[in-house]
């Protein structure tokens, strides 16, 4: 989630006169397995969660197509055009539990 949150920050820092000195500083941003577009694993994350008395709300916007991430998506894509943007994630399906799930 941490590259959700590099994009909402840099929404908001452009939206700040203060700021401005230094996100013009910022001339590219790296993203690693950040869930661009959300993903099928929120839906098993938050009952996993739930079974420990740990839900979260903010899990349930991670949910593939969630209209929280496209907000962000959306408004990041109207003030990124200066920067040079770097996506690494991975390619291979993940081992998910005992019953020899993957997910892709």
């Amino acid at each position: 989630m941490g590259g959700l949150i590099a994009k909402a920050a840099y929404i908001s820092a452009r939206q700040d006169k203060d700021l401005a000195d230094m996100i013009d500083n910022v001339k590219a941003m790296i993203f690693f397995s950040t869930p661009h577009r959300g993903g099928q694993g929120a839906e098993r994350l938050s009952t996993f969660l739930s079974i420990f008395g740990l839900a979260k709300e903010y899990v349930k916007e991670l949910a593939s197509d969630a209209a929280f991430l496209q907000h962000i998506n959306d408004d990041f894509t109207r003030v990124c055009n200066d920067l040079k943007l770097f996506s690494f994630y991975e390619t291979m399906k993940t081992f998910t539990g005992p019953r020899g799930d993957y997910v892709s």
